[in-house]
């Protein structure tokens, strides 16, 4: 008898503490909610707005593609300085450059199509350079001259533009940022063919 007063005893304390202990858990939680709701979106916002900045400064190939007037040749224009200083690495060189970019400009234009309706943006240009830069790769270890820029420059936007092949599917069929980038890797990849085939006429 003394056993079950005893118990019967401490059984209120108890409850008592389950009832509690969990109004303080819910208070502690909901406070560190709250906080969580006024740091966080903040912190996110901001990040987010200096990654689609930084997205942007590659995807226009640092303003290049902003040019009111043909974007993409200005784009590619302004690619010719990185070739003419990686080309004295060589093919291995332009190679090397042109995957990073590549990887750089995919990630960007991922970026940049989430903030248009278009799927391929005419200011995005960072796919040009990749290109552009792929058209010199077989001709880098020859010695690249002036009439090689003038030449390559030409032959890949006529690829670009034209769009013939493995650059219309991908420019087609593929609308998302990888293919907006390889429809270029494409049309440099054509336009380096035909200039180290000239590269024996010449």
């Amino acid at each position: 008898m003394k056993r079950m007063q005893q118990i019967k005893k401490e059984l209120p304390l108890e409850e008592t503490m389950l009832r509690a202990k969990p109004e303080v858990t819910e208070e502690k939680e909901t406070s560190l909610e709250k906080a969580r709701l006024r740091i966080k979106p903040e912190m996110t916002e901001e990040k987010e707005t200096l990654l689609v900045k930084i997205a942007y400064i590659f995807a226009t190939w640092f303003g290049s593609g902003l040019s009111p007037k043909a974007p993409g040749t200005v784009g590619s224009l302004c690619s010719l300085p990185l070739v003419y200083v990686v080309a004295p690495y060589g093919w291995l060189g332009i190679l090397t450059v042109s995957v990073v970019v590549f990887f750089i400009g995919w990630w960007a234009t991922h970026i940049v199509l989430k903030t248009q309706e278009k799927h391929d943006p005419g200011f995005v240009v960072i796919d040009e350079t990749v290109g552009q830069t792929l058209t010199f790769l077989w001709v880098a270890g020859l010695g690249i001259m002036w009439y090689h820029y003038v030449i390559g420059f030409a032959f890949f936007r006529f690829f670009d533009i034209v769009k013939m092949g493995p650059v219309s599917y991908f420019d087609k069929k593929v609308q998302n940022a990888f293919g907006v980038m390889t429809d270029d890797v494409m049309a440099g990849l054509c336009a380096s063919v035909v200039l180290y085939g000239l590269q024996f006429l010449i």
